[in-house]
């Protein structure tokens, strides 16, 4: 595989990359983590074990999703930036 059609298998890529991101809306995953998490602060939210286990398994959703999301993001960005 030549330089040039390794770039343009990369920008496709990251076109995808994009396209996926935006499907999962990370911007409104990662706002819905943050009140998630506010939540768990107060000690009224302990007071319901269930609920609070809930939550706890939607917290490690997504974070899950987002960081993966960012891994793989970071890559596009340490790849292109290096022009590898």
């Amino acid at each position: 595989i030549d330089l040039d059609e390794s770039a343009k298998k990369l920008e496709s890529l990251k076109n995808r990359l994009k396209e996926v991101g935006d499907s999962f809306d990370i911007a409104s995953l990662e706002e819905e983590l943050y009140t998630l998490e506010k939540n768990t602060e107060e000690p009224s939210f302990w007071e319901d074990s269930q609920n609070s286990s809930k939550t706890l398994k939607r917290i490690n959703e997504l974070k899950n999703k987002t960081e993966n999301y960012k891994k793989i993001s970071s890559t596009f960005e340490y790849i292109e930036d290096r022009k590898l």
